[in-house]
């Protein structure tokens, strides 16, 4: 892997980071400061998106960059 295309995952795994721990401070207020109909609903639904991007950020930090190509047009999540 290239250096820019190392620099480029760097700052897609902190771009992920940081919209896991908005869409946890989301759900957490949503389900702490907003009583409602719905409100734990969509609470858990957040949660469901976190873990979700939680487990991409798995698999972009273990990522072998020394084994990657570089055309991944045909590479697709597993989820």
């Amino acid at each position: 892997m290239t250096q820019q295309g190392k620099n480029e995952l760097t700052a897609i795994r902190r771009d992920l980071v940081r919209q896991i721990e908005e869409v946890r401070r989301i759900a957490n207020d949503l389900r702490d400061n907003h009583q409602g109909i719905g409100s734990a609903d969509c609470a858990m639904k957040l949660h469901s998106v976190r873990e979700k991007l939680e487990r991409a950020n798995r698999l972009l930090n273990n990522l072998d960059t020394k084994t990657l190509v570089p055309d991944l047009s045909s590479f697709k999540l597993p989820f």
